[in-house]
């Protein structure tokens, strides 16, 4: 169970190592900025510059984050389970 928790917290904070990276070269706005809302006001999308859209790195990193470290968890669970 020890290895279950260490393994989380790592895929963890590797997924948003990975998320961090994604938001700051990420084309899309954050939803409520400026450019996303010229975007929705216009209708034509025009990609955001590299690190254009820093406000995105956040969530990107928490989204990122949690995905592999629940995956890990449930793999490594699953481990555990079946002995």
């Amino acid at each position: 169970p020890k290895t279950i928790v260490t393994e989380t917290v790592y895929h963890f904070l590797r997924g948003s190592i990975y998320g961090v990276a994604y938001g700051m070269v990420t084309p899309f706005y954050e939803v409520g900025s400026k450019g996303f809302l010229l975007e929705a006001k216009t209708g034509v999308f025009k990609p955001a510059p590299f690190f254009g859209s820093l406000s995105s790195i956040p969530s990107h990193a928490i989204f990122i984050g949690s995905v592999l470290g629940v995956q890990r968890f449930f793999c490594k669970s699953m481990e555990y389970a079946r002995g």
